[in-house]
């Protein structure tokens, strides 16, 4: 295969990703509303566009199932077919069989697909054999979907891309933005090379420092450096809107399965995150949304009896507070019992019927490895894995979880994710004569020991007199077993998880700095409380330690 002609292709699947998202968003969209001729049309340009290209390039599979998916919407824009559910879910189908199409060729342009099945089921709805497949809804809009009061609509028409208007005689600007497709390795390579003269500069400082001749230059340098990094960070951040909008089929989907009606209100789809935490981001979101729409919004029946509308309501609402990114997932069902959690995590031998938990600890249980309130496993849930996941990658972000519920009012999971994992604010500290670097978003402030406010009252942790409360405080030499000896160091770091505070006790700190973050080393990727690695100002690496993940399930 020449080069022009491979170039061809890509391009094409590259850009058959994006116009799935955006056709999948109109579906959706057609669903609740199927008279609306502006979506039908939008659909059938889609079809015609997609069938056109694919033969154009030579993926002639794509081009046949398309060509009858075109001839089903043709019937449907000319009133010859009346959308109800059933047509909806061969819709769905074909768009499914067409991402899968695509993701195939994607790994491998060679790839051959049976698609004979979707073929089958098209043929079926032009026909007319196909039935409503839900029968608890009528053929008209919902007026409870995607309100016009609500901040975050999902747009019938794709924005045509930005061009530059040419200039007028007398050599005016253009007023918009001209862009460019960028390979996303170009980028990574860019934000590494950022990232090694990030550490340049940090070696130049402190060489500077040393010889007590820090210049004007080297301050500029060290501006110079961050809106570089800036810049190039910039690069990675993507807009969550997208993956937000995927949460709209899992609903869909979800909803149908358990015979319940569900609105998904989304908010800040604009707000943007790097594009490596965005996508350790996509399972756990879907989890969140389809254990609200599963174990959160009643059944229309139930909600009727407890004077609530049939239609469910789960809102997603996204924000950046500070260098995070907050996430709310809010739903109005029925709310968690805390004591139902406590005893089926007893039941599963999760905690002790002796353990003593607050109300927080026991919305925490249900993020256990094997934990589900479920007796028996169904197509949706009940192995206990899905919240599991939940919590793994959001703390392998550096982010925390919080529950919040009410009883018949309903629920709200609140997630802090770091913006990126690439390059994060540190403080230098030193234990035993060697340095480690702590995230500084996990450092709530930073005490001087006075021995009369430290008592031991039982194990080998002393307690630690903060203000008004008491918290735990524990040696990070002795725990990095740097130092076996029992005793309190002159310096600790307070450290918050959830509502709970401790102390981590080290010898001294050096400064604040901007770290690079680079992957863990084979040696130590075991360790726990290891984040990852960095290279400081002298050239020596250093491990950049997590003490939430070190403390927080002892603290």
């Amino acid at each position: 295969m020449e080069d022009f002609e491979l170039e061809l292709k890509k391009d094409f699947l590259d850009e058959a990703k994006g116009l799935l998202e955006t056709a999948e968003k109109s579906f959706l969209q057609l669903e609740n509303n199927p008279t609306n001729e502006v979506l039908i049309n939008e659909i059938f340009r889609f079809a015609h566009n997609l069938k056109g290209t694919s033969r154009a390039v030579g993926f002639g599979q794509i081009a046949e199932l398309t060509h009858l998916a075109e001839n089903l919407l043709l019937k449907i824009k000319e009133k010859e077919l009346i959308i109800h559910s059933g047509i909806m879910d061969v819709l769905f189908y074909f768009l499914d069989k067409v991402r899968e199409m695509i993701l195939g060729l994607d790994a491998n342009l060679e790839a051959i697909f049976d698609y004979q099945d979707c073929l089958n089921k098209i043929e079926a709805a032009l026909s007319g054999k196909i039935e409503k497949t839900d029968k608890t809804q009528e053929n008209k809009p919902s007026e409870d979907s995607f309100p016009e009061e609500e901040e975050s609509k999902i747009s019938l028409v794709k924005e045509p891309s930005k061009k530059v208007k040419p200039t007028t005689n007398s050599g005016a600007a253009a007023n918009t933005e001209e862009t460019i497709r960028v390979s996303l390795k170009k980028i990574e390579d860019l934000n590494n090379l950022v990232g090694e003269l990030v550490i340049l500069q940090t070696e130049v400082e402190a060489l500077a420092g040393t010889s007590g001749k820090e210049t004007r230059s080297i301050r500029s340098l060290g501006k110079l450096c961050k809106e570089i990094q800036d810049l190039s960070m910039s690069l990675r951040m993507l807009p969550i809107g997208p993956t937000f909008q995927k949460l709209q089929r899992i609903v869909r989907d979800t909803s149908k399965t358990l015979e319940k009606k569900v609105d998904l209100l989304l908010k800040g789809e604009e707000t943007e995150v790097d594009k490596t935490v965005l996508e350790n981001l996509a399972d756990p979101l879907v989890h969140l949304v389809r254990n609200a729409v599963d174990h959160g919004v009643e059944l229309p029946q139930e909600r009727l009896l407890a004077n609530k509308s049939e239609n469910g309501k789960i809102e997603v609402l996204a924000f950046h507070q500070g260098n995070f990114l907050a996430l709310h997932i809010t739903d109005d069902g029925k709310g968690i019992d805390p004591q139902v959690l406590r005893q089926k995590a007893i039941h599963k031998g999760i905690i002790k019927e002796e353990d003593n938990l607050t109300e927080e600890a026991m919305y925490q249980l249900i993020f256990a490895p094997g934990f589900s309130t479920k007796d028996q496993v169904s197509e949706v849930s009940g192995r206990g894995v899905g919240m599991d996941v939940v919590k793994t990658n959001v703390e392998s972000m550096g982010g925390q979880v919080r529950v919040q519920s009410k009883l018949g009012v309903g629920s709200s999971i609140e997630l802090l994710i770091p913006l990126t994992m690439a390059i994060i604010e540190g403080m230098l500290i030193e234990v035993s004569g060697k340095q480690f670097v702590v995230p500084q978003s996990q450092i709530q402030e930073v005490i001087k020991i006075d021995l009369a406010q430290a008592e031991k009252f039982s194990g080998k942790n002393p307690y630690y007199k903060l203000r008004d409360l008491v918290v735990p405080i524990f040696s990070l030499k002795r725990d990095l077993g740097l130092d076996k000896r029992v005793q309190l160091p002159p310096i600790a770091l307070v450290v918050k998880k959830g509502k709970k505070f401790f102390a981590v006790g080290i010898d001294d700190l050096i400064k604040q700095q901007q770290i690079v973050v680079r992957p863990l080393t084979f040696e130590i990727s075991h360790m726990k409380g290891a984040m990852g690695t960095t290279i400081l100002g002298d050239g020596l690496p250093s491990v950049i330690l997590d003490l939430v993940e070190l403390y927080g399930d002892i603290a």
